[in-house]
Order: structure tokens, then C-alpha cells, then sequence
């Protein structure tokens, strides 16, 4: 759920390098990108992911030359006869929380954007094409914080504003949560 590639010497001294090596010997199935992916500019970031055996998934990092996103927004995994999609989402306060450079052009023009103001509308669409596409589950992985205190998209608030998730796996907050269920806007039970 995001920022694999810093919290310690390792990452720091090979800028991400050694813990995306780690993690392929671990042997991950799809991750999601945290703010922390871009401290070492938006070049090691994709260096970082072209060198991940993993399935990088981010349904609002968006490239605004081409108008499409920057990685696949979600990633469907069979499991037996189960299939679970697992989409990712980053902060959209990651655009302020990260050197500016990484995000403008030579001439202040800038080049992504972490859709903000379209955050609960493109999640939600990306929740109904997996369904459509014949997940049985819907797995957020996000890079939100749980609580309203990290910015306007919690992992809690995507929890209540949308339908057809199962469960939401959250990053950044640093907090331990054993069990929270949240009701989704149709009332029923979101992990």
C-alpha cells in the first residue's frame, strides 16, 4: 500500500533499488504507489517500477499530455476459481507533499496530477469496470490515511462514498487497525 521504496538506510543509499530487489524475492503480486515513490524524482520512479516483477496499479496518477493514466488502475488476480481486482490509489496530496519539480516541466508546465477534484467519481468508475470485467471481489489498495486529518480522501471516506468495494487496505497513516468496518453510500458493510 504504498511507499516500499524509502524508511530506511537501504532504500535511501540505493534510492529504492535494494528494497524493490527484496521485494521481487518476496515475490509480491500488485502494489500500490505511495507518496514516498517520488523522492527520488519521477524518473527512479519508473526506473523503480520497470524493475519490479509486481503489478504497479494507480487509478488516479495521471499523465496530463496524454489525458490517460500512468499505470493500469487496477490488476484482476485469480485465485482457484476466485477472481479479486485490486485497485490502487495514491493521495492526491502527494502533488504538494513531494519536491514540485517532480511534477512540472522545464517551463512550470505542469505534467501529472493525482485527480483531486474527479477522486471519489474515477474511483467508482474503476470499482464498476472491475465488476463488470467479472471480479467477485474488489480490493482497494490505498495510500489514503484514515482519517479526514490527511486530506480530503481518506481511506475511511472512499469506504463511505462509493459501492462495490470489499475491502480497503490503506497505507500512509502509520496506524494499526485490527478490525473497522465502514458502510458503504448503500449501507452495506465495507472491510
Amino acid at each position: 500500500c504504498g511507499d516500499f521504496v524509502q524508511g530506511g538506510v537501504v532504500g535511501s543509499v540505493s534510492f529504492g533499488e535494494h528494497i524493490v530487489g527484496i521485494m521481487n524475492q518476496v515475490g509480491y503480486d500488485v502494489v500500490a504507489l505511495g507518496n514516498h515513490e517520488f523522492d527520488f524524482g519521477a524518473s527512479q520512479l519508473f526506473r523503480l517500477t520497470d524493475l519490479l516483477d509486481a503489478s504497479v496499479v494507480c487509478a488516479n496518477f495521471r499523465n496530463l499530455r496524454t489525458g490517460e493514466l500512468v499505470f493500469p488502475d487496477y490488476r484482476m488476480v485469480r485465485y482457484g476459481e476466485v477472481d479479486i481486482a485490486y485497485v490502487g490509489l495514491i493521495t492526491p496530496e502527494t502533488a504538494t507533499m513531494v519536491a514540485p519539480a517532480t511534477f512540472w516541466d522545464e517551463d512550470g508546465n505542469p505534467l501529472y496530477d493525482f485527480m483531486l477534484h474527479e477522486f471519489y467519481q474515477q474511483t467508482q468508475s474503476c470499482v464498476d469496470h472491475a465488476r463488470a470485467s467479472g471480479a467477485d471481489y474488489v480490493v482497494l489498495l490505498t495510500h489514503l490515511g484514515d482519517s479526514e486529518e490527511y486530506g480530503a480522501c481518506s481511506s475511511t471516506g472512499l469506504a463511505k462514498a462509493t459501492n462495490g468495494v470489499d475491502v480497503v487496505l490503506d497505507g500512509h497513516a502509520h496506524s494499526t487497525i485490527s478490525c473497522m468496518v465502514e458502510e458503504n453510500k448503500d449501507g452495506e458493510e465495507v472491510l
